[in-house]
């Protein structure tokens, strides 16, 4: 694991694949702002001592992109805590087509649920001065998409952006166990994230809207908004 891995990685007692976004190379001397971005997986067993530790992290806005389903399902621990505002956003809703891989999932995704990805990012413009801690319930397919267009927008290179959407293979271990997938073959596909799958989301991201920024005023975003969400996840590297 290098430096910058260590020091992205959240360690907590109740959810294994949290990690902030910052510290990327960027263009010209900026990196990824810290404390801006954090990805996570569920966060129904996180405990008050992991509570606190986000709160002290900075975090002050919880978007949970998980279905209504899923929320009944599980709990949100920290959308409790007084200090973090919660906003929900069914990122998928709509979607009803199962395709044959994980990367044709995500470019479905960008398609048919345009509005809940505007949704996702105009809370994001809207706290610009905020840190923002995103999740779904594993931390790698929905959080991984948003996560990567992020990166993408403030012009992270491809190779790094990879990588950490392939770092939840090794995270997901420990809650494996609360996905019903072991009888059904055909599913067991998409626990993991191998590269292949978010290496060709971010290729149509490239292809169909020439990247990130493309994507955001496609969906409905002005250039100023597009900016403002890129300026406030930049800072000069130190």
């Amino acid at each position: 694991m290098d430096k910058l891995v260590k020091e992205q990685m959240i360690s907590l007692e109740g959810a294994y694949n949290v990690r902030d976004l910052g510290g990327f190379k960027c263009s010209g001397d900026n990196v990824s702002k810290r404390k801006r971005f954090i990805r996570a997986d569920g966060l129904e067993n996180l405990t008050e001592n992991d509570i606190k530790k986000l709160i002290d992290y900075g975090v002050k806005i919880d978007i949970d992109l998980r279905s209504n389903e899923e929320c009944e399902s599980w709990s949100d621990n920290l959308k409790e805590a007084d200090q973090i505002k919660y906003e929900h956003v069914h990122l998928l809703k709509g979607l009803r087509s199962f395709p044959e891989s994980l990367g044709g999932l995500y470019i479905d995704s960008l398609e048919t649920c345009r509005k809940y990805f505007y949704e996702v990012f105009k809370i994001m413009i809207e706290n610009r001065d905020k840190g923002i801690l995103f999740h779904c319930s594993a931390g790698k397919d929905r959080t991984g998409m948003i996560a990567a267009i992020l990166l993408m927008l403030v012009g992270v290179k491809k190779e790094e952006i990879v990588k950490n959407y392939t770092l939840s293979t090794s995270n997901l271990n420990p809650i494996i166990d609360r996905f019903s997938y072991e009888n059904d073959e055909s599913l067991k596909d998409f626990l993991g994230a191998e590269a292949e799958h978010i290496i060709k989301f971010l290729d149509y991201l490239e292809a169909e809207y020439n990247g990130a920024e493309g994507y955001l005023e496609f969906i409905g975003f002005s250039e100023k908004e597009t900016e403002i969400l890129k300026s406030s996840f930049l800072e000069k590297e130190k």
